[in-house]
């Protein structure tokens, strides 16, 4: 958002929390090597370089949709569990939940409030589990049965399958070529849960220079800080601007984000906006073996 979280101006997603009596809580604390803090954002060299005006030394993506995707979407699972154990029919399941969109068919102001606390989970202001007690609450499941519930969810999220071609072109990218990686992603769950989705598919974590997690930096994309902070990581590796980086998204508002900072876009798994604006960005790749 553009909103930045401080102590005297608090974004309206937050002012909407306390409406709705959700306790908040700080920023997660950066316990993974390689996550920075808000505090620790410095300036650097910004620019908007012409396509491909100097040679790229730094990949930076995001993590679901461009380098792994989820077998089943969160609430579908949970929706199976559901009518599999006849605790409700499919036709008294709401519809339009799912993890990335709420569609017309949620009720507006069960939307704003779902959308309130997806947001706060993504920036570290509740626990995740906040968020997922309202989607279970909304399903009319038991406080009884949360436990599985929960369970089932998180099991979902970690239910992931990396692209094709993948860890051949980040090993390329690499080892052969001499490019560091960075994540740069939107997620409730810690840096640490990721990596471990990651290495449980069979490619080394290790692949990655580091990893901006919004939960704890506290903003999501395409808030510049989030570059800022890859950027800032990106330093110590020998990499002083935005020049030498490119990003690989799949969603528009993140590619924005990285192209207001002047760093190289790289369109791939558009979803279905973005497959409505590719022009707008440097290069449109189909596969990991193109970039």
């Amino acid at each position: 958002w553009p909103t930045v979280v401080t102590p005297n101006q608090p974004p309206p997603f937050l002012l909407m929390l306390r409406r709705l009596g959700v306790t908040t809580v700080g920023q997660r604390g950066t316990r993974t090597i390689g996550v920075v803090s808000p505090s620790s954002v410095r300036s650097y060299s910004t620019g908007t370089p012409l396509k491909g005006s100097k040679t790229k030394r730094l990949l930076l993506m995001d993590a679901n949709g461009v380098i792994y995707k989820r077998v089943q979407k969160k609430f579908a699972k949970l929706k199976s569990w559901i009518t599999e154990t006849q605790r409700a029919s499919a036709e008294q399941l709401p519809g339009g939940i799912d993890e990335d969109s709420l569609d017309s068919s949620v009720a507006p102001t069960l939307k704003e409030e779902l959308v309130t606390l997806r947001k706060a989970a993504n920036t570290g202001h509740i626990p995740p589990e906040t968020y997922y007690q309202k989607v279970l609450e909304t399903f009319k499941v038991s406080k009884s049965d949360y436990p599985t519930a929960l369970k089932i969810i998180k099991d979902a999220e970690s239910g992931i399958r990396l692209f094709d071609g993948i860890q051949e072109a980040l090993k390329e990218l690499k080892y052969g070529r001499g490019i560091s990686l960075g994540i740069i992603t939107d997620s409730m769950s810690s840096t640490t849960s990721k990596l471990d989705w990651i290495k449980g598919q069979g490619m080394d974590p290790k692949i990655f220079d580091f990893v901006v997690n919004s939960s704890e930096l506290g903003v999501t994309k395409p808030h510049p800080k989030m570059y800022e902070s890859a950027m800032n990581l990106a330093a110590p590796l020998g990499i002083r601007s935005v020049e030498e980086a490119a990003f690989v998204g799949h969603k528009t508002a993140e590619l924005l984000g990285a192209k207001s900072m002047g760093i190289t876009t790289i369109t791939f798994n558009p979803d279905e906006d973005l497959k409505l604006r590719l022009a707008e960005f440097d290069y449109n790749v189909s596969s990991w073996q193109q970039i």
